[in-house]
């Protein structure tokens, strides 16, 4: 295990599961819901501090194979997190990001793919993320790397990723903002023009490995 540990250290979700991937061939590892989460905040434009969330619930997958010269490269990341797991502390308030600003029964999902092959060294990870139907490129920087072991012998990985969204980009808004003639508009105000648009994201990845992948 320390010898992958110190070659993907820099590397993070993906490459750093290799540690465990041994074998040759393509393996999958799938995240594990309970122990990855997505935390957000924001600042507040009339309080000192921020709005501070989290998505709970999060379910994916990283495919891992060896290329030809031997090495371990991440195929693929996968990462839907179910929009209306957010939780801010306050029921009140979750219900209106919910519904005002998510709209979580027409868009139930945010979806993170990754676009290129992770190879040795790296310490970003860019993929495509929708949400609300918007679908925009972004760069996740890696790290905090940690090996974890089940209590069945199985070898996974602890990863930490970290970004930076502005939410008026992917039409995370609030809805009534948006109404022609809305006093929203008109006032500048609500929730939405309270909260800065910049908002700084940690994902905490567990994953543990799966079946092997048939036919790779």
């Amino acid at each position: 295990m320390g010898r992958w540990l110190g070659g993907f250290a820099g590397i993070g979700i993906g490459l750093c599961l290799g540690l465990a991937a041994s074998a040759a061939g393509a393996e999958r590892y799938e995240l594990e819901p309970g122990a990855s989460r997505v935390g957000f905040e924001a600042r507040h434009l009339h309080f000192l501090k921020p709005v501070r969330g989290r998505f709970t619930e999060l379910v994916g997958s990283i495919e891992i194979e060896t290329d030809e010269s031997g090495e371990l490269v991440a195929t693929g990341v996968d990462v839907r997190i179910e929009a209306a797991s957010l939780d801010t502390g306050i029921t009140l308030r979750d219900d209106h990001l919910r519904s005002r600003f998510f709209d979580t029964e027409q868009h139930p999902w945010i979806r993170f793919e990754s676009r290129h092959r992770l190879t040795r060294g790296a310490t970003a990870l860019d993929g495509w993320l929708t949400v609300k139907g918007v679908r925009r490129e972004v760069s996740l920087a890696l790290s905090e790397l940690a090996p974890v072991v089940a209590s069945d012998g199985r070898e996974g990985i602890a990863c930490l990723a970290t970004t930076v969204l502005h939410r008026r980009e992917f039409d995370v808004v609030e809805s009534l903002a948006r109404e022609p003639g809305s006093i929203f508009q008109v006032m500048g105000r609500g929730v939405d023009g309270l909260i800065d648009d910049p908002v700084v994201v940690k994902i905490r990845v567990v994953a543990w490995p799966s079946e092997p992948l048939a036919g790779r």
